[in-house]
């Protein structure tokens, strides 16, 4: 197989469940960012670059990066690591994660 990338085709099925009953934000500390909720109570410690929001096609969570790894958060739960170089979103229950 001459494949350049690894690619791992990851589903994720975006439910309301998962984050109807969450509010989960992003805060920094230091130069380091982590997730919150509402009450700041620290639900993922800051280890991060960079925490964006991000809504793809009717989905909201959250694209976690630290160096050149990238990872999804959806409210608390990390549901795909931050060990992939590049995210691709083809759907909001579609994701693909590319490991170079």
């Amino acid at each position: 197989m001459t494949l350049k990338f690894k690619i791992s085709a990851l589903l994720l099925f975006f439910t309301l469940s998962l984050t109807a009953q969450e509010k989960v934000f992003p805060f920094r500390e230091g130069n380091l960012w982590g997730l919150c909720d509402e009450n700041a109570i620290i639900l993922v410690a800051p280890k991060y670059d960079v925490v964006n929001n991000v809504k793809s096609k009717g989905a909201t969570f959250f694209e976690a990066t630290l160096g050149n790894n990238s990872g999804i958060y959806i409210g608390s739960k990390n549901v795909i690591p931050v060990e992939f170089q590049d995210l691709r979103y083809v759907s909001s229950n579609l994701i693909i994660a590319i490991k170079k």
